[in-house]
């Protein structure tokens, strides 16, 4: 896949996956950082070769289910562990 076949697949899927996410995660913001991320993962995969628009549709939506879930994964564990979630996110004491 070339840049311009990127491009119109871009311009013909995003707003397919950005509703998709919308709907999974009520939040415009997340929903938009989540179909951008859909986005890498098919730029990334760029040498995989398409069947059918259609296909990439389907690879689309999987990746989408994929971050979605691990969004969910994080979540969780911020829920369930919130001091481990604020100890990792602390400085390390300098050694002197």
């Amino acid at each position: 896949m070339d840049r311009n076949t990127f491009d119109a697949l871009y311009d013909l899927y995003w707003a397919a996956v950005y509703r998709a996410a919308l709907k999974r995660v009520a939040d415009p913001g997340i929903a938009s950082e989540l179909t951008e991320e859909v986005f890498v993962q098919l730029w990334r995969n760029k040498h995989r070769t398409w069947a059918a628009t259609e296909d990439v549709l389907v690879f689309l939506l999987k990746v989408l289910r994929g971050e979605i879930i691990k969004l969910m994964e994080q979540e969780c564990i911020t829920m369930v562990y919130p001091l481990t979630a604020l100890v990792e996110k602390m400085p390390l004491p300098s050694a002197n």
